[in-house]
């Protein structure tokens, strides 16, 4: 007749206290994300994040762009507003009874842009120029 089978031996868990601190059971330091890349594609950083209103027809309401990606929308009678020129417009309808709001980092740009491209439609959107051709954007 042969011996009855012996149990196991019992398990002991070990205390976080007991446990040795090797390198094989040490965490892992997190890798770093690469550097950004410059200069940043705002287009790419705004499909990211940005909200994307998609195929809407807009009628008699004020509509903030900055942060939306808007994509084949139609804007009959709207004040479209922009504070900073962060949005994107991808096949859009803008009917001519729009109207237009630009905050001061907006109208900066423009003075900007209007150094070269001088406006005389609207000159509130063209840069100071100074008595010895100097530009002042403010």
């Amino acid at each position: 007749m042969s011996d009855p089978p012996k149990p196991p031996p019992p398990v002991r868990y070990r205390r976080d206290s007991e446990t040795p601190k090797t390198r094989s059971n040490l965490s892992p330091v997190p890798l770093l994300p690469p550097p950004p890349v410059f200069p940043p594609d705002f287009t790419s950083i705004l499909e990211s994040i940005a909200k994307n209103p998609r195929d809407r027809y807009y009628k008699d309401e004020t509509i903030y762009l900055d942060g939306y990606t808007f994509t084949n929308c139609c804007f009959n009678n709207c004040e479209l507003i922009t504070e900073t020129g962060v949005f994107a417009l991808r096949s859009c309808m803008i009917l001519s009874n729009c109207r237009f709001r630009y905050g001061p980092a907006a109208v900066r740009v423009i003075r900007l842009w209007n150094v070269i491209n001088f406006n005389a439609t609207w000159p509130e959107f063209n840069p100071k120029v100074e008595a010895d051709g100097s530009v002042t954007i403010e």
